[in-house]
C-alpha cells in the first residue's frame, strides 16, 4: 500500500483456525521516506496470553486472550491501531477486548526507502503439524480516530 499522509493507521482481519496453533502474528511495516516503523503483535494461543513488539525489539504482555476457537465456522477478529505520524501504538482489539496503547513507541530506524506499507500475517502451529488458517475480510483504514 502507498502512503497517502502520515495518520493513525487501521489493520483489521478476521481469521479461523482448524486447528489449535500456537500463536498468531501480525507485523506492520511502515516506510515513510525517512524512516521504517515497525509494530507487531502476537496472539499466542497456546499460552493464553497477547503480547506486542517493543521498541528494543523484546516481546512485551499486555493483555490475556480470549478463547481463540478452532472450527472452519468461527471466526476472530482483531485490529491494530498505530500513529504513524507519532511513531506509537495507538490501540489493539482481540474480538471483544480493547487494549489501550496510546504512547507506547512503535521501533523507528532511519531508512530512506520510498513510501510504502508492509502487513505480514503468520500462523505458527509448531513440530511438524500442518494446519490450515483461513484469513478474510483484510480492512485498512487511514485517519482512524
Amino acid at each position: 500500500l502507498i502512503i497517502p499522509q502520515l495518520s493513525k493507521l487501521g489493520f483489521e482481519i478476521s481469521f479461523s483456525e482448524l486447528m489449535l496453533g500456537k500463536y498468531i502474528r501480525i507485523d506492520v511495516t511502515v516506510y515513510t521516506g525517512e524512516k521504517k516503523l515497525t509494530a507487531g503483535v502476537v496472539i499466542w494461543i497456546s499460552q493464553d496470553k497477547l503480547q506486542y513488539i517493543a521498541q528494543d525489539t523484546s516481546w512485551v504482555d499486555i493483555g490475556t486472550a480470549a478463547k481463540v476457537n478452532t472450527s472452519r465456522h468461527l471466526w476472530h477478529t482483531t485490529k491494530l491501531v498505530i500513529d504513524a505520524e507519532n511513531e506509537c501504538y495507538s490501540r489493539w482489539l482481540f474480538d471483544s477486548q480493547e487494549i489501550n496503547m496510546e504512547g507506547i513507541p512503535v521501533q523507528s530506524t532511519t531508512d530512506n526507502t520510498a513510501p510504502y506499507i508492509e502487513y505480514q500475517i503468520r500462523g505458527y502451529s509448531g513440530g511438524m503439524l500442518t494446519q490450515r488458517l483461513y484469513v478474510d475480510n483484510f480492512i485498512f483504514t487511514q485517519n482512524e480516530p
